[in-house]
């Protein structure tokens, strides 16, 4: 197996696959970063990565950087398997992991692996509850056979599309429940806030080829309860620091370098959300933030998910 990136997430993945015996680990990191295991081989040049050589490869990369990454490795064997663990889009094209990774591989042989997964819990050895979703059964099931530890269970969907939704939808959501606590709107704000945007990407995710079910499934579902109120979140920490006025444009907020891309994604799908649009506007004109947020968290506007076609 060969884990791509091995940043907070990448490095939690190692660890849970520690206890097996049966899963050989390499790792490719961007950085100089070096593998805890003094056995695990490791690669920081992409021309030295083969994914040929591996039967299992999980991309735990930052949304932008997935292309490049992969368009600079060999290509892989028909057997390859790919599992994305990426919750963001790609900033240029605004695609999603799955489809990025399908054009930098030429495969689409591959799932997608997404939920509530706090990294340095998972460091810790305690127990996460993720969701891995395949449209080839039997690789979802031998994908969940060979992942599967005392650190990491996974339950499974057929539902590409919707997890991948709800992982960069959810990061969005959660920026802004760090803006609204930023600028002290309250608790009850935030709840209808955040209650406003699950069922925003419900109706989103129906429109763009997923199932609202996904949405509030245990997995993704979680996710945004863990995301949307935590300060350790990375996403809700940029928002806070956004509103308080010492944003970092170094932060590896998903949320901030997706929300753009993905309102620009569902302008070109003909679908029409006030909500997402408004937190992408604050991104960019932070004066804003208390209005947009206003807009996106009454209740009352009943309208902000209507379609429209061109």
């Amino acid at each position: 197996m060969l884990i791509l990136g091995y940043g907070a997430f990448g490095h939690a993945i190692h660890a849970a696959l520690a206890g097996r015996d049966d899963v050989v680990v390499s790792v490719y990191s961007r950085s100089r970063k070096r593998a805890d295991h003094p056995l695990v081989e490791m690669f920081h040049s992409l021309p030295a990565v083969d994914v040929s050589h591996y039967d299992i490869v999980v991309v735990a990369l930052p949304g932008h950087a997935v292309f490049d990454v992969l368009s600079g490795c060999a290509r892989p064997a028909p057997g390859t398997a790919f599992l994305s663990c990426v919750k963001g889009m790609d900033p240029l094209s605004g695609r999603f992991p799955s489809d990025v990774i399908a054009d930098a591989t030429g495969s689409d042989y591959m799932a997608v692996m997404s939920g509530a997964s706090f990294a340095h819990e998972m460091l810790l050895g305690l127990p996460v509850f993720l969701t891995l979703a395949c449209t080839n059964a039997l690789l979802g099931r031998d994908l969940v056979e060979r992942l599967e530890s005392e650190v990491l269970q996974l339950e499974l969907s057929d539902d590409v599309r919707g997890l991948e939704i709800a992982g960069v939808g959810k990061n969005i959501i959660a920026l802004g429940a760090g803006l609204s606590d930023g600028l002290q709107l309250g608790d009850n704000f935030r709840a209808a806030f955040v209650a406003r945007g699950i069922g925003e990407l419900q109706r989103v995710a129906e429109r763009l080829g997923g199932r609202a079910e996904t949405i509030v499934a245990a997995g993704a579902l979680a996710d945004f309860i863990l995301s949307c109120s935590s300060p350790r979140s990375r996403n809700y920490e940029h928002g806070w620091n956004l509103a308080r006025g010492t944003d970092s444009a170094q932060s590896l907020s998903e949320g901030r370098h997706s929300a753009e891309s993905f309102v620009r994604m569902l302008k070109g799908q003909h679908v029409q959300s006030t909500y997402f649009e408004s937190i992408a506007a604050a991104l960019t004109d932070p004066p804003l933030i208390s209005e947009s947020l206003s807009r996106t968290g009454g209740l009352a506007s009943r309208r902000t998910s209507e379609t429209r076609r061109k």
